[in-house]
């Protein structure tokens, strides 16, 4: 999962801090960095990733304007002296499918994008592109809110609900905070009566006892609240959480609103770094 991460690049400040982020993080798992720049095809672009068309430049190569963007980062900020391994590359066409192809054609462990600290009315309600990336990808995409710095991960908190007994994802999570050992919160958020959620709450404490590492800590924590984003913003900011672990269900589009309305809301208003986690689809 670790092995490369990939950065869509757009130039603006919420990318850079996005680059910023993944450039740590890349270090830190001894990662590989893409950095890849999508010039857009005749769509509306995407308000949360802000995507923007490229000013002309003098060079051919639109890769020379992004190892420029690269170096000027490099040069003003204090990045890890054990620097990651980068690669500058650059697509044509609709953002998000551009995106998602590079990473499955090049077997891309992580993708971290950047998201906006104010949103509109309309980035709720229509299709974005993290919105696109958190669907659709087949690896895990970790969205950096903006102004976020990264922090090396000492607390996470999952998302826990009926799917978090989910043996391979569980494993992978397990694998991705190997190099980290952070110590691991499966928060449930209880929406009044929630009897059902026992039966599944002890298959997940089997399987924690299973493949859950012995140098990793974890908890389970159940909350009694209305409303669940808050409840896990509140958990996360009061126990200082590093990252939220959200495990996005593939559904058929009778049984996907709800999930995509909760990871929709953990993208647009959650100021804590989010990964979103995929399950193949039910």
């Amino acid at each position: 999962m670790q092995n490369s991460v990939l950065v869509p690049v757009d130039f603006t400040s919420v990318s850079q801090n996005a680059f910023k982020y993944a450039y740590h993080l890349a270090s830190d798992l001894k990662a590989s960095l893409h950095l890849l720049h999508v010039t857009p095809g005749p769509v509306a672009l995407d308000p949360t990733v802000q995507l923007v068309m490229p000013e002309k430049t003098v060079s051919a190569d639109p890769r020379d304007r992004i190892r420029a963007w690269v170096r000027e980062i490099e040069g003003s900020e204090n990045l890890p002296v054990s620097a990651p391994k980068i690669s500058y590359h650059n697509a044509e066409g609709n953002i998000a499918r551009e995106i998602l192809r590079y990473a499955q054609q090049r077997d891309i462990g992580i993708i971290v994008a950047g998201t906006r600290d104010k949103h509109t009315l309309t980035d709720r309600w229509l299709g974005t592109v993290s919105i696109d990336l958190s669907q659709h990808a087949t690896c895990p995409v970790l969205l950096v809110p903006a102004g976020r710095t990264y922090r090396f991960f000492k607390r996470v908190v999952i998302a826990s609900d009926f799917h978090s007994n989910n043996t391979i994802l569980l494993e992978q999570y397990f694998n991705f905070n190997a190099p980290f050992k952070a110590e691991t919160h499966l928060v449930h958020v209880a929406l009044g009566e929630d009897i059902s959620y026992a039966y599944h709450e002890q298959q997940i404490k089997e399987i924690l006892k299973a493949y859950a590492p012995p140098d990793q800590s974890y908890h389970m924590v159940t909350l009694q609240e209305s409303d669940i984003m808050t409840a896990l913003r509140n958990y996360g900011e009061a126990t200082r959480t590093d990252l939220l672990v959200f495990i996005y269900q593939k559904r058929s589009i009778f049984k996907s609103w709800w999930h995509h309305s909760i990871t929709k809301e953990a993208m647009l208003n959650c100021n804590i770094p989010t990964l979103i986690m995929h399950t193949p689809l039910e």
